[in-house]
């Protein structure tokens, strides 16, 4: 219950950015990616996740607006160049993108499919 205000806050926040969004097909994914990751986090219990969730939530709603692309930067890390795996160094704002893109995936493969 600790974030419930903050998260509902986030939520209304990235709604109403979808709302005023200049791109009607990019008006669509904000709204629908702030729903699913709300959607697909709410059991979770551990107040350390949730602070993670919420400052991930935080971070790509300001990196968006900032650069005015809703979809999460790109980032370019030089294999080898840090001496850590691309996947250990990515930015936090990823993380959601990443858990979203696993669940489409998954659910790609439970529909069946039409022989016709």
């Amino acid at each position: 219950m600790k974030y419930r205000k903050q998260v509902l806050s986030l939520y209304r926040r990235a709604l109403r950015l979808s709302r005023t969004w200049a791109e009607p097909s990019e008006r669509s994914y904000i709204a629908n990616e702030a729903r699913t990751l709300v959607r697909s986090n709410r059991n979770i219990q551990s107040l350390d996740v949730i602070a993670e969730k919420v400052q991930e939530f935080e971070a790509r709603l300001t990196t968006g607006v900032h650069y005015q692309i809703p979809y999460p930067r790109p980032t370019n890390v030089v294999p080898g160049a840090t001496g850590k795996d691309p996947e250990v160094i990515t930015p936090v704002y990823l993380n959601s993108y990443q858990q979203v893109q696993n669940m489409n995936r998954k659910t790609a493969r439970e529909k069946p499919e039409y022989d016709g």
